[in-house]
């Protein structure tokens, strides 16, 4: 091997190391930004729809919820689904950890007083069933299978 072609080699290894940071800097804030993205897209989504505030969900034990983001879910009782702002992002979300949840009243969950997973509730929106499936595909390409 010629010393032309070890100094060639030696300088392309050095701009990879050099490279390698800054390329895994950037995938990470691409995944960190992920859920800012998704909290914009469903603001946009409630802004657009006009969507209609409830001051209140009635509760029962059967009620369950399913999360979009560190900031919104979808809450669903034998009424109907609700949109669920919260007032801060939400870390309790993603974790396995129980945080308890307050009522003021133990039949209903009330925007502005209650929590879930110990996550102040900001605002509910009533939803009807075709803005329920437009929710949770946004975000994903059409026909694809995310």
């Amino acid at each position: 091997m010629s010393e032309t072609a070890l100094s060639n080699g030696l300088r392309e290894v050095k701009t990879m190391n050099r490279l390698l940071p800054v390329v895994g800097l950037s995938v990470l804030a691409a995944c960190a930004s992920r859920t800012v993205l998704d909290r914009e897209a469903v603001a946009d989504f409630v802004a657009a729809r006009h969507l209609e505030e409830a001051p209140y969900i009635s509760s029962d034990t059967s009620d369950g919820w399913e999360s979009l983001n560190d900031y919104y879910l979808l809450y669903h009782n034998r009424r109907g689904e609700y949109l669920v702002e919260f007032a801060s992002r939400c870390w309790d979300l993603s974790t396995n950890r129980v945080m308890p949840d307050t009522r003021w009243d133990s039949t209903r969950i009330e925007a502005r007083y209650d929590t879930i997973r110990g996550c102040r509730i900001g605002n509910i929106y009533k939803l009807k069933e075709e803005e329920v499936a437009e929710l949770r595909n946004l975000g994903k390409a059409p026909g694809s299978h995310n």
